[in-house]
């Protein structure tokens, strides 16, 4: 099976595959729903992701710990509230905002 989406091992071995073997499956429905819901706040977004760090290999924590980091950094600079799953899917160009 393959994705064309560049995220997708980041998303399964980053995020569902943790939030698996932290909570069992009416907690996981649950974590899923409130992580990927656009009504998110992005502070509980980073919560969200910081509790399942432990069960992650090195490579994902480093991921998403920059991910987290760098989207604060946006919203710091430029006083905006850009939810973190939509930055990551927007393809920005050279004349983007963010660089």
């Amino acid at each position: 099976m393959f994705d064309i989406n560049l995220l997708t091992e980041y998303y399964i071995f980053g995020i569902k595959i943790p939030a698996i073997m932290k909570y069992n499956y009416k907690e996981f429905l649950k974590f899923m729903e409130e992580l990927y819901s656009s009504k998110t706040p992005n502070k509980r977004i980073g919560e969200l992701i910081i509790k399942i760090l432990p069960f992650m290999e090195g490579k994902y924590q480093i991921f998403w710990l920059d991910i987290l980091a760098f989207n604060y950094k946006i919203q710091k600079k430029y006083k905006t509230n850009i939810n973190l799953f939509d930055m990551l899917c927007i393809k920005l160009d050279k004349k983007s905002i963010l660089f």
